[in-house]
């Protein structure tokens, strides 16, 4: 008899274990769940290159204070400078190299190339929207590309207006793979060898 109840107390101790580690499998499962149903917006932003408003948005939460527009005339000022260093890399076509004529003079060689990248496959400036920020000496501001396919890239920058120095600091929105069609040599470029004979 001493025996059966040891056995009983076994067994239902055996049960208590188990449906406490069914308990928290099953709420490991509901956190990875709830895990994933977080993760979802951010990957559908990513995946919808073509929603302007979803990439500029991305790019907006970047900012300090971006539901605080800056007044009119600044921001018009901003714009114009954007737009003016923005054609000299243009002018380039994608091969801008800052020596040649300085701009976005405090915009890192990653997001230099990147942005050189961003002309050669064809985007253009749709928007730029700018913004005040946490230091009375810098405004912020979202610029908005398209290609001719519709997809969209939003940039978050910095402009300071004592030294016109813009800052393309991130980029939203995914840059279309290259396919690597057409001729990889420029023909007319091609060094020439002669044979010796």
């Amino acid at each position: 008899m001493f025996n059966e109840i040891i056995l009983l107390n076994i067994i239902d101790l055996s049960k208590f274990i188990v449906s406490e580690q069914v308990e928290q499998k099953q709420d490991e499962q509901k956190q990875d769940e709830a895990k994933k149903e977080e993760e979802k917006p951010k990957e559908e932003a990513k995946k919808d290159t073509k929603d302007a408003n979803a990439v500029e948005k991305e790019a907006n939460k970047a900012l300090e204070k971006g539901e605080s527009p800056a007044p009119e005339k600044e921001a018009k000022s901003v714009v114009d400078e954007v737009k003016k260093q923005f054609d000299v890399v243009a002018e380039e076509k994608g091969d801008y190299v800052n020596s040649t004529k300085p701009v976005f003079t405090v915009t890192n060689r990653s997001s230099m190339t990147s942005l050189n990248t961003m002309i050669k496959v064809g985007f253009t400036i749709d928007n730029i929207k700018v913004y005040n920020s946490d230091s009375s000496d810098v405004y912020q501001f979202t610029m908005t590309m398209k290609d001719k396919d519709g997809n969209v890239i939003s940039w978050a920058g910095n402009y300071s207006p004592e030294t016109k120095g813009i800052e393309l600091a991130k980029y939203y929105g995914e840059l279309p793979t290259l396919t690597g069609k057409g001729p990889q040599v420029d023909e007319s470029k091609r060094t020439k060898v002669e044979n010796e004979a």
